[in-house]
């Protein structure tokens, strides 16, 4: 997933362009379908990446900024790991509260479905 951000931050791959096939991305990194999927996700998570059905991933046009993340090295002591836990307890459970407030009875069909 790293090389590939790296391909993509230093233009090397294009926005608009189309990611490799899983097979030709298992032959150059030396590794699992499993492990290509897994990078692939992630990428896509962090809105890097874009399918397009039946056609393939492709390089976003607009990538989203990088998302909120904490390396795990910060999380030294058991007072950093609780602070970590408590903060995300409180942020997580505020979102839950306000997405179902604001949820439509389509998006809770959606949901259902």
């Amino acid at each position: 997933a790293e090389s590939l951000a790296e391909k993509i931050r230093s233009g090397q791959l294009q926005p608009g362009a189309q990611l490799p096939t899983e097979a030709e991305l298992c032959a150059e990194y030396d590794v699992s379908r499993t492990v290509v999927r897994e990078a692939v996700a992630r990428l896509r998570s962090e809105g890097m990446v874009v399918p397009e059905q039946g056609r393939g991933m492709f390089v976003s046009q607009t990538p989203a900024p990088r998302n909120f993340s904490i390396p795990d090295e910060t999380l030294r002591t058991l007072p950093e790991t609780i602070a970590l836990l408590e903060l995300r307890l409180s942020v997580e459970v505020e979102s839950a509260g306000l997405c179902a407030e604001r949820r439509t009875d389509k998006d809770a069909r959606d949901i259902r479905a």
